[in-house]
């Protein structure tokens, strides 16, 4: 039973999104443009760089994957296009 618990709440905790208030939510979907819309590479860089960032303030603690996991789940439920999946992750150079 315990390690069934602990076990529910490490899935929890890694969960993309956990831990964000609904108005956060809300404002992390509204700054969602799906990256075929946007006109060049730059433009799709600043767009998740913008995203990444904002998500990062909400959740100082959160890790890229849990960033990137998380607008992944906001593109797909967008409905972006298929073709753009080769443009959904465009990382941000360093």
């Amino acid at each position: 039973m315990i390690a069934f618990v602990i076990s529910a709440a490490l899935v929890a905790a890694a969960a993309p999104g956990t831990g964000l208030a609904p108005a956060q939510k809300r404002e992390l979907a509204a700054a969602i443009v799906c990256p075929e819309r946007l006109p060049d590479d730059q433009a799709r860089i600043r767009s998740a760089r913008s995203f990444y960032e904002l998500y990062g303030r909400f959740r100082p603690g959160s890790h890229a994957g849990e960033r990137m996991a998380y607008r992944d789940t906001l593109l797909h439920a967008r409905k972006c296009s298929a073709q753009g999946d080769a443009l959904i992750h465009t990382f941000p150079e360093s």
